[in-house]
């Protein structure tokens, strides 16, 4: 059986405020005739001084909208707004990205969450450092002039929008990876509109100013049609009720088996995800279906068995209950997306999951293809080893002959570091039970069997402290003769006959030493 989906949104959108690197200003022909407003006798007659009333200038500069499902080449995160270094992220945001970025992030919760029901998001200018129409002097905007002709320069203009630059396709990239649930209302293969914005500049005698006008950048994000209400740009209350519920079912569940270690919660997920939805064939195969549900993680867990769901709805399901968990581990769980080939005809776009459990030991976990009935059932796509890696963005398994190729989008691999991304060389095994003894001084360690271990590692990590590995076994069984006081936590790795690690440890094992 073939599941992928084709669907499935790479979002590639032009980068609508880097435009010829003049922020919102096409100097040819995106700024609009600029219009002149001459003073009224009024304004005259309240001026100090009545050869020195003020003139007014407006000029409207143009912000493009935003198409999600744009075929045009990506032209990748801005270098300049970005730093390197930021965890499973390729960059972390600064500046006016970062400030644009958490603002749009918290719109997005609040709408999911009911707490507001407007989808118009705005970035204020005050927000983004630039005052409350703080007026600006040709000095300090490092231009010539500010009117020439009677008009706003065009000099002035670019000025004013490099100073609100921000790349909002990063932007839509990053939430709809980061929050699984909460964008399950924004219909990502509409049109983003971008309202235009203005300047204004103000003269009186030989000096001029520039300001901006208006609170700041407004872009309307659309509502999927089974949530939305009865106005434009409104999410309904009933379906953000619906989606609440859900969400709320989905934390019953990551506390029903809040108890197990963590290769046996991911491995629980697995089950209850596809034990409550099957996949959705009608939505893949007919082109006219709305995006919505079956590409969100609502119909996963609404509680009605007749709502499926596609590759989509899995994956983000899956990272949902990840993120709602705490782990003994550092483990995290991102979303992939990218083509999917299969040697038995599949050929589309696909998402699935990457789960790592630190240690450079990151793992492939296609839930969709583990559902039963699939090649992959029941888990002979999660955490296995890889059969070939013929790129750094490639990937194939082979399962029951047929291979499977997962290749990373070009978006994929923008947001996430190569240590998000390369996958282990190894099948991954859970943690061994470990049986302490503690007397005397000493802490005889039992362990279970981790299945193709040639030897052991042990470590140990003082409460507070670091791991050490501190000894090697080739049986089940270790004493540590040099025990401290206090907590001592310890972790047991299986090492295969080539070398490689087998399993991850965790804080689970603990014994309390005193003197």
């Amino acid at each position: 059986m073939r599941r992928a989906l084709t669907k499935i949104v790479t979002v590639l959108v032009q980068s609508i405020l880097v435009i010829c690197s003049l922020g919102f200003v096409c100097v040819a022909d995106k700024i609009e005739t600029p219009s002149v407003r001459e003073v009224t006798k009024e304004e005259v007659s309240d001026a100090q001084d009545d050869t020195e009333a003020p003139k007014y200038y407006f000029r409207t500069i143009e912000v493009d909208d935003i198409d999600p499902v744009s075929k045009k080449a990506k032209p990748g995160t801005s270098k300049t707004q970005v730093a390197a270094d930021s965890g499973i992220y390729r960059y972390q945001m600064i500046g006016n990205q970062k400030i644009a970025y958490e603002k749009i992030r918290n719109c997005i919760i609040d709408v999911a969450n009911g707490t507001s029901a407007c989808t118009k998001f705005t970035v204020t200018f005050a927000e983004l450092g630039l005052g409350d129409h703080h007026e600006y002097t040709a000095e300090e905007l490092g231009v010539s002039s500010i009117i020439a002709d009677g008009a706003i320069t065009d000099e002035a203009a670019n000025a004013m929008s490099q100073k609100t630059v921000f790349n909002m396709q990063d932007i839509v990239n990053k939430v709809l990876v980061d929050l699984p649930f909460d964008c399950y209302w924004f219909d990502k293969t509409a049109l983003i509109v971008a309202e235009d914005y203005s300047v204004g500049a103000t003269r009186i005698g030989d000096s001029v100013t520039l300001h901006y006008v208006g609170d700041g950048l407004t872009f309307r994000f659309p509502i999927v049609a089974s949530y939305a209400g009865s106005n434009e740009y409104y999410v309904s209350s009933a379906g953000v009720q619906r989606a609440l519920y859900a969400s709320g079912r989905a934390k019953a569940i990551v506390n029903e088996y809040c108890d197990l270690s963590d290769y046996g919660k991911l491995m629980k997920y697995r089950d209850v995800i596809c034990d409550l939805v099957d996949f959705n064939d009608q939505s893949v195969f007919d082109d006219s279906t709305p995006y919505g549900d079956p590409w969100n993680i609502v119909n996963v867990f609404d509680g009605d068995e007749n709502t499926n769901v596609v590759c989509e709805g899995y994956s983000k399901a899956f990272k949902y209950l990840c993120d709602l968990s705490e782990f003994d581990n550092e483990v995290t769980c991102i979303t992939a997306s990218g083509n999917f080939f299969t040697t038995d005809g599949t050929d589309c776009g696909h998402m699935w999951n990457i789960v790592s459990f630190g240690f450079g030991m990151n793992y492939m976990v296609d839930i969709t293809n583990c559902d039963h009935g699939s090649h992959g059932f029941y888990d002979k796509l999660m955490f296995k080893k890889y059969d070939l890696n013929p790129s750094s963005n490639v990937y194939r398994y082979k399962v029951n002959g047929i291979v499977f190729q997962y290749t990373y989008y070009d978006y994929i691999l923008d947001i996430f570091s190569d240590a998000a991304l390369d996958l282990s060389d190894t099948a991954f095994v859970d943690a061994p039970a470990i049986y302490l003894n503690y007397s005397s001084k000493v802490v005889d360690l039992n362990w279970n069997v981790v299945s193709g271990a040639d030897h052991y590692d042990i470590y140990r990590r003082h409460e507070n402290g670091n791991w050490t590995r501190i000894g090697t076994s080739t049986n089940t069984h270790f004493r540590d003769n040099n025990v401290s006081e206090g907590k001592n936590y310890y972790g047991i790795v299986g090492i295969s006959a080539e070398g490689d690690a087998l399993n991850v440890y965790n804080d689970k094992y603990s014994v309390d030493c005193h003197y």
